[in-house]
């Protein structure tokens, strides 16, 4: 279940949310295209206003995006022509269909005891040998940030230690230090991790 408030302020705030990004697809987003056969069916989950889809179907992807902020997908379409489904986490129950699955920076929005049942439900939703590319931020507790965004933090060990248990291979991970909307520099990673069985 996404957080009402969180939603409200991305609502309010896609604008200035996509200028932010106006810089381009980070390089991890980049590995994980490469990691893709042409043709692959990924799903952008939580895919904002669209930079990353976009990036992923001129690699020679399918693309299903899916965002539950109406403003993101207007955006989406006016910026990238990217028609994005307003579906949730809740919504995913689907089994081996996608080679792929974008999860960049929309988890960490989640209560913490949601987190493992949603990554069981996305490693059920790869194919054999598809690819997981998880975005969130590291850290302990949670918090709302200065703009009332809710956040979850995690340890590098821990997010491994659930896709590990999930049956992923975690085959990449990247951390940084990103400034976010509200302002602030926040560590963060990037991990990709292979469906190894079913």
């Amino acid at each position: 279940m996404f957080d009402q408030q969180t939603l409200d302020v991305y609502n309010a705030k896609a604008q200035d949310y996509a200028n932010m990004l106006e810089t381009g697809v980070h390089h991890t987003i980049k590995r994980f295209a490469q990691r893709l056969p042409s043709q692959s069916l990924v799903l952008d989950l939580g895919c904002g206003h669209g930079i990353n889809a976009a990036y992923l179907r001129e690699q020679g992807m399918q693309i299903e995006a899916w965002d539950i902020s109406r403003s993101m997908q207007q955006l989406a379409k006016q910026h990238f022509a990217i028609d994005v489904t307003i579906k949730s986490f809740d919504d995913l129950h689907a089994i081996s269909l996608y080679q792929g699955i974008c999860v960049n920076y929309s988890l960490l929005h989640i209560q913490p005891h949601l987190v493992p049942g949603y990554l069981k439900a996305m490693t059920e939703a790869l194919k054999l040998e598809g690819w997981l590319h998880l975005g969130m931020k590291l850290g302990t507790g949670t918090e709302r940030d200065k703009l009332g965004r809710y956040y979850a933090y995690y340890s590098e060990q821990q997010l491994k230690d659930w896709l590990t248990e999930l049956g992923l291979q975690v085959e990449y991970a990247h951390q940084s230090v990103i400034k976010g909307l509200a302002g602030d520099s926040q560590k963060c990673i990037a991990i990709q991790a292979r469906k190894t069985k079913l």
